[in-house]
């Protein structure tokens, strides 16, 4: 859970018609800018890595 500027982390969505279907980019297009990661072995290299504190950043 997001509660403040200061907390972090990692949104999963697993449903593939966010990719396949015009309605998924309206989807995508209203979440704060963030890296998308589409691979399992990136997922896992992320969460293994010190950089997952430092992923998704939304600043107002």
């Amino acid at each position: 859970m997001i509660r403040s500027r200061d907390d972090r982390g990692i949104v999963a969505i697993l449903d593939p018609r966010v990719r396949t279907k015009r309605y998924g980019r309206y989807f995508l297009d209203d979440l704060p800018s963030c890296r998308e990661i589409t691979s399992l072995d990136d997922v896992e290299h992320l969460l293994k890595s010190s950089r997952v504190n430092n992923i998704c950043q939304n600043i107002s």
